[in-house]
């Protein structure tokens, strides 16, 4: 345990939640009590508590009984309920955070800029920067004939018999016969 923290049984804290009727959820070592949109606290689900986090409240509580963690924030908790004090003290403080757990406003959000749309980014080869979705089929073809002429290769038969299908294809559609 730390020195200088007053460690308080978490049936104390449990009293104090239940009393004020806010909604809670309990996860696997916390209670979280939650007030407004962007206003919660968690309270360790321990026999003793020796701190209690908070997120979005506490800006307002009387000096030195909340302390910020400013650079040392995890998460959202910016702040912590201040154990240096008497118990008495820092259960009076605790009911006055739920207090304002009610009654403070959602805290709004900065609106998100809409994104631009992505550019498609050019397919780097060996060949040279490749446009594939501008090229046309012709253009394609021809690439994939001068890169295995560049590389001593032999264009495959898939490669040729689909370069003569489309060659046919476009014959087609200029003449306007049927393929």
């Amino acid at each position: 345990m730390k020195k200088n923290v007053t460690y308080i049984l978490a049936a104390a804290f449990e009293t104090a939640i239940a009393e004020s009727g806010l909604p809670t959820s309990e996860k696997s070592g916390w209670i979280r009590v939650d007030g407004q949109t962007g206003r919660r606290l968690y309270v360790p689900k321990t026999k003793k508590v020796g701190h209690v986090d908070l997120v979005g409240i506490g800006h307002s509580a009387s000096p030195g009984g909340v302390n910020s963690l400013g650079e040392a924030k995890f998460g959202a908790v910016t702040h912590q309920l201040n154990f240096d004090r008497s118990e008495t003290e820092i259960l009076a403080m605790f009911s006055a955070l739920l207090e304002e757990l009610k009654t403070a406003p959602a805290v709004e959000k900065p609106a998100k800029e809409a994104k631009a749309p992505r550019e498609r980014k050019a397919k780097d080869t060996e060949a040279g920067t490749v446009e594939a979705p501008k090229a046309s089929r012709a253009d394609r073809m021809a690439l994939i004939r001068a890169t295995a002429e560049k590389h001593g290769v032999a264009v495959s038969a898939d490669v040729a018999e689909q370069e003569a299908t489309e060659a046919e294809i476009e014959r087609a559609e200029l003449t306007g016969e049927s393929a």
